[in-house]
């Protein structure tokens, strides 16, 4: 018998849509972490060739994403 689902780990993709454009983003993550980190990987109109990272923390209130763009 394999380990539980919840020590697995899986790539996760996300699209944030903005009204001026989106973000594109890509990373490896655990459901039960608390938290995690992805790579933005290109985006669309004025984010289009974005580069950067994201970082996510789940908070009793929420979740708290920073997104960080380089060049």
């Amino acid at each position: 018998m394999g380990a539980p689902l919840s020590r697995g780990r899986y790539v996760c993709e996300g699209v944030y849509s903005f009204a001026d454009g989106t973000l594109i983003v890509a990373g490896l993550s655990r459901f039960t972490a608390p938290t995690s980190s992805a790579a933005v990987t290109g985006g669309t109109g004025a984010y289009a060739n974005a580069r950067g990272t994201l970082a996510s923390k789940t908070t009793k209130t929420g979740e708290d994403v920073i997104v960080t763009l380089v060049g």
